[in-house]
């Protein structure tokens, strides 16, 4: 016996199993963790949450947490435009003159990452969302050079764009 909600016939009879939430939110963010532009499409999978009601703060969370790394990663390799698509003007500004001013690549390692969703509002088409990220980071090409980051990320979507994704607007550096 099988649930509806989780599985269904195609054209030519087959079954094919429903996607989980933990998978669409994976799938939808993987371009993160790829680099590439644009995600394949998830057959099946739940459709994207359109507006405040419908929204699935663990999924979005999930995704942020990925995308944090994967901007970590794009700064270490000075490769902003891997994620270009997906960072406002002003926050490219930013990055790429830390990227002037912070001297020879490094690697930064996550060892610990919290994310909180702080707020979640839609606003004439457009859902806002605000994280706030405590990240325990090293960095150097050893490793050795230890740091706590608290960070507030301020990421949007146009709500009446079909296919449009997270764009990160804003990050505001906390105090310790």
């Amino acid at each position: 016996m099988r649930d509806s909600d989780d599985s269904q016939d195609d054209a030519d009879g087959k079954m094919r199993r429903g996607v989980d939430r933990y998978e669409a939110a994976r799938r939808s963010w993987e371009y993160f963790q790829t680099g590439e532009a644009r995600p394949e499409p998830v057959e099946n999978a739940p459709q994207a949450a359109h507006g405040q009601g419908d929204f699935d703060s663990s999924e979005f969370l999930e995704g942020a947490k990925i995308f944090f790394s994967r901007f970590q990663e794009a700064g270490d390799n000075r490769d902003l435009d891997s994620i270009r698509d997906f960072i406002s003007d002003e926050v490219y500004a930013q990055a790429v003159a830390d990227l002037e001013t912070g001297g020879v690549a490094a690697r930064t390692e996550i060892m610990l990452l919290d994310a909180r969703l702080v707020d979640v509002r839609t606003e004439n088409g457009t859902t806002s969302v605000t994280v706030q990220f405590d990240a325990d980071l090293r960095k150097g090409i050893s490793g050795g050079q230890r740091e706590h980051v608290r960070t507030v990320w301020e990421f949007s979507r146009d709500e009446t764009a079909p296919g449009s994704l997270w764009t990160l607007d804003k990050i505001n550096r906390m105090d310790h």
